[in-house]
């Protein structure tokens, strides 16, 4: 009997030793601010739906500005692009945010900066590290929705055009000040979606296209400095009615 106790009390003292060992090696059950649970899926993919659009938009209209004659259907046409754009800002300072909140509590927004730095390639470096992408990060998620009116920068000078060709003697005034050259202003908002998509995309682990670099470059410059126009050479900065050629 005393034997039979024994037995059973070795096999009680095996069966908490296996126990402990396996709770030491699995450690305290995964958070959800574990790195590995870090998922930028949902973010990015609002921000480069976006972002794609911005800059089809801005080819759109960069290619009626070189155009002799544009149509006020035509004109109308992006009209529309742009204040559907206009409507997803909204949506994109949010998708901002909670990238920002998954990045901080995955603790790899304090160093967001040196992570990309040093990801980055060679020829992207010196755009990268004239760019603080934690603050433009930031900037995005609390002023992006308030940037709309950077969209109707060129479509008034569609609009312009389109009233200086009409014959119209009214519109002569607007005829006046109207220039058939690519504009030169550069939209804040392109720049500022451009950093957040290349902020964005670098976070999840992404290469960041070519067209995503050049428009980043030519949207942000001469505002930024060491911002190359544009950073690949695969794009003109004339592609988006943006800054000068190269």
């Amino acid at each position: 009997m005393k034997r039979l106790f024994t037995i059973r009390k070795a096999v009680a003292v095996a069966a908490l030793a296996a126990i402990a060992v396996a709770l030491l090696q699995n450690g305290a059950p995964h958070s959800a601010s574990n790195s590995d649970d870090l998922n930028l899926r949902a973010e990015t993919q609002v921000i480069e739906s976006f972002f794609n659009d911005l800059v089809a938009y801005r080819k759109e209209c960069a290619q009626l500005s070189k155009k002799q004659n544009v149509l006020s259907t035509e004109v109308d046409a992006v009209g529309r692009k742009a204040e559907a754009l206009q409507s997803r800002l909204a949506n994109v300072q949010n998708a901002a945010r909670t990238l920002i909140t998954k990045l901080k509590a995955a603790n790899k927004w304090e160093t967001l900066n040196e992570t990309i730095l040093a990801n980055a390639e060679p020829r992207h470096r010196s755009l990268f590290q004239n760019i603080n992408f934690k603050a433009e990060l930031e900037e995005a998620a609390a002023t992006l929705g308030s940037r709309g009116k950077d969209l109707s920068l060129p479509l008034e000078n569609l609009r312009r055009k389109v009233a200086a060709s009409s014959g119209d003697p009214k519109s002569l005034m607007v005829a006046a000040v109207y220039s058939p050259a690519v504009p030169s202003t550069n939209s804040s908002l392109g720049c500022a979606a451009g950093k957040l998509m290349i902020g964005a995309f670098h976070a999840a682990g992404l290469k960041v296209p070519d067209v995503v670099l050049d428009f980043t470059g030519c949207a942000c410059s001469p505002t930024c400095p060491g911002c190359v126009m544009p950073v690949t050479g695969s794009y003109d900065c004339s592609d988006f009615g943006l800054g000068a050629t190269r």
